[in-house]
C-alpha cells in the first residue's frame, strides 16, 4: 500500500537518523540546560498539547470509520490487498508520523528542566514506538494495525487533554488514571497478539504473524516498565504520607 500511495518519510535511513538525533538532542540538551534557568514555554505548550489532542481525536475517529467501512471484526483481520484499504493505510501512516511530534514532549521537559520525567521509560517509549510503527507502516499498514491506533489515540486524547489542563492550572478527574489507562491499552494489545497467533492461528502467508508476535513482546516490555513506574510512585507516595503524619 505505501508504495502505491507514495507517502513521504518512508526511508529507513532517515527514520533511524531522526531517532538517533532524538536521543542526542535530549542528552546534550540536558547538559546545556544545566547552565540556564528553566523556560516557561506557556504558549508553546498550549499549541503543542492542543494539536496533539486534535490529531489524536482525528486518528481515533477516522480509524473507527475506516474499520467499519471495511467491515473489520475485533480481531483476526487480514489485509484485503486492494485499493479499498488505501484509506486505512493512510491513517496508519498518519499515526506513524504522529510519533515524531510526540517527541516534543521530551524537549519541553528538558527546556523546563523537569529532568526527573526524562526517564529511561519515557525515552524508551518514544523511541521504540516510532520504530515499531515505522515497521508496521512499511510492512502491513492495514488489518490488525487498526486496533492499536484506536486504543492509543483515545488514550492520547485523555493524556494530552490533561497536559493542556495542567498548563492552565485546571484540575481534571482523570489525572491519576492515565498510566492505568495506558496499561489497559498495553494489555489489550498483548491479548490481541497472543490471540491472533496462538489461538486463532492466523495464516502467516496472508498476514505477517511475526508482527503480531512483536506486538505481544513489545507490550510485555511496556507493561513491565509502566508497572515498575506505578510501583515506585506508590512507594514514594506512601513514604510521603507516612512522613507527613509523623
Amino acid at each position: 500500500y505505501v508504495e502505491e500511495l507514495d507517502l513521504p518519510f518512508l526511508n529507513w535511513f532517515r527514520v533511524i537518523l531522526v531517532l538517533m538525533a532524538y536521543v542526542v538532542v535530549i542528552k546534550v540538551g540536558q547538559v546545556i540546560m544545566s547552565q540556564f534557568q528553566p523556560f516557561k514555554l506557556y504558549t508553546f505548550s498550549i499549541i503543542h498539547n492542543t494539536a496533539m489532542v486534535l490529531i489524536s481525536a482525528y486518528m481515533c475517529i477516522e480509524t473507527v470509520y475506516q474499520a467499519v467501512s471495511l467491515k473489520y471484526g475485533l480481531f483476526g483481520n487480514y489485509a484485503l490487498d486492494s485499493s479499498a484499504e488505501h484509506g486505512m493505510a493512510k491513517i496508519v501512516w498518519v499515526f506513524y508520523m504522529s510519533k515524531f511530534p510526540e517527541m516534543l514532549d521530551t524537549v519541553i521537559m528538558v527546556l523546563k528542566k523537569n529532568n526527573r520525567q526524562v526517564s529511561f521509560l519515557h525515552m524508551y517509549h518514544h523511541f521504540s514506538i516510532a520504530l515499531v510503527w515505522c515497521i508496521v507502516t512499511f510492512s502491513y499498514p492495514a488489518g490488525e494495525a487498526y486496533f492499536s491506533i484506536i486504543l492509543n489515540s483515545f488514550v492520547h486524547v485523555v493524556m494530552y487533554s490533561y497536559y493542556l489542563a495542567r498548563v492552565f492550572k485546571i484540575e481534571v478527574p482523570w489525572k491519576f488514571y492515565i498510566t492505568k489507562f495506558q496499561m489497559l491499552q498495553f494489555m489489550a494489545n498483548m491479548v490481541q497478539g497472543i490471540y491472533d497467533v496462538y489461538i486463532l492461528k492466523m495464516d502467516p502467508v496472508r498476514g505477517p504473524t511475526w508482527l503480531l508476535q512483536l506486538l505481544a513482546i513489545y507490550m510485555v516490555s511496556l507493561l513491565v516498565l509502566f508497572g515498575n513506574y506505578l510501583r515506585v510512585n506508590a512507594g514514594k507516595a506512601k513514604k510521603a504520607k507516612k512522613a507527613k503524619s509523623a
